[in-house]
């Protein structure tokens, strides 16, 4: 398998071991936050208002193969198409089921989706950034203790724009050091703008750095996102019953460190897929993240654009987009399922073949 391992050789390896040959299903969270459009946070959409419609579109180019939301696909500003394309052909290459679950979105998608009741979140600088955190935790256990019974494993990933930011606010609120080390869509990071917005966050709600080491579910709800609250549930009640694969970059971390204050013992089941693009970031570093509060495997699809025919395929080399949707951990589920029937060259084979017909390129 063109996978590698980021950190605890021994653990990743028999994570992948267990998963080899296995039937996963694949589960996209999808959340909106307003903090997503703070001018220079993200390029999750082609300009900030526009990312409320990114995650919706982003689970219908899962399921049907286009959006309906909007035309074409989700661009950053720069033109480069969402890491969805990833995902989309890597789940289409293993025929590997997919699942739309609703954090908390302003637009709502054009295909069938399961709803936890969240609410779209508010801009972290408020302090009050998430509705019924609690709520939404309980009844994504629920579904996720169920949707374990029916597949032999979990990979859960996310869209929600802004998600680094709200992932430095809530690993902030639990004491754990992050300024500097989450990643970011943009070429160059905005760590002194995330690290000013979670700030006046933890100000507005009357908190500082570690206040809220013990109450996890206050920290979503003051500095936090949506997505956070629907994957903590999923993956607490998937994990109890088989394997999860979290798929995304450092937002993982901020959904693990909750986990660790919930449920600690739940982890031993689980682990991050990124791509290498985030494990090789020197702007990010989400192995120092996770090692200050828990050992989970980080695997990392070794996936590489520089042979690509197309620039925009190309440019994710360079440090752009790097990771979303859920694409590090579905390319991996994706080799894990065929063994080496699909490889990081026959997956970019038809990552160019969709994102020629997506971008109407004859």
């Amino acid at each position: 398998m063109d996978v590698l391992i980021a950190n605890n050789e021994l653990k990743s390896k028999a994570f992948l071991d267990e998963i080899e040959s296995k039937n996963p299903l694949f589960i996209c969270t999808i959340a909106t936050t307003e903090t997503g459009k703070i001018p220079g946070l993200s390029a999750a959409g082609a300009n900030p208002d526009f990312t409320d419609f990114t995650p919706p579109a982003d689970a219908e180019l899962l399921l049907l193969g286009k959006c309906k939301s909007i035309q074409g696909v989700p661009i950053t500003p720069d033109g480069i198409p969402t890491p969805g394309l990833i995902t989309m052909s890597a789940l289409r290459l293993a025929d590997i089921p997919v699942l739309v679950v609703n954090g908390g979105v302003k637009v709502k998608p054009q295909i069938p989706y399961v709803d936890l009741g969240g609410n779209s979140g508010r801009d972290i600088r408020s302090g009050d950034s998430v509705d019924n955190v609690e709520e939404v935790i309980e009844r994504a256990k629920v579904l996720g203790e169920q949707l374990a019974k029916a597949s032999d494993y979990m990979v859960i990933g996310e869209s929600i724009p802004g998600g680094t930011t709200t992932a430095l606010g809530v690993l902030s609120a639990l004491g754990v050091n992050a300024q500097g080390k989450v990643s970011s869509t943009l070429p160059e990071n905005p760590h002194n703008l995330k690290a000013e917005v979670v700030e006046a966050g933890l100000k507005a709600a009357g908190e500082k750095f570690g206040s809220l080491k013990t109450n996890p579910i206050k920290a979503i709800s003051c500095v936090g996102d949506p997505m956070m609250a629907a994957m903590t549930g999923l993956v607490i009640g998937g994990a109890k019953q088989a394997p999860v694969l979290m798929a995304g970059g450092t937002q993982m971390t901020a959904v693990l460190a909750v986990i660790n204050a919930l449920h600690p013992e739940t982890l031993c089941n689980v682990a991050i897929g990124t791509t290498r693009w985030v494990t090789k970031d020197k702007n990010s570093d989400i192995k120092g993240i996770v090692k200050q509060f828990c050992d989970v495997s980080i695997l990392a699809a070794d996936l590489d654009f520089g042979s690509s025919k197309y620039p925009g395929l190309r440019i994710y080399e360079t440090g752009l987009v790097k990771e979303g949707v859920g694409a590090g951990g579905a390319s991996i589920a994706a080799m894990a399922k065929t063994g080496s029937a699909v490889t990081k060259d026959i997956l970019l084979k038809e990552i160019e073949s969709n994102y020629a017909l997506l971008m109407g390129i004859k």
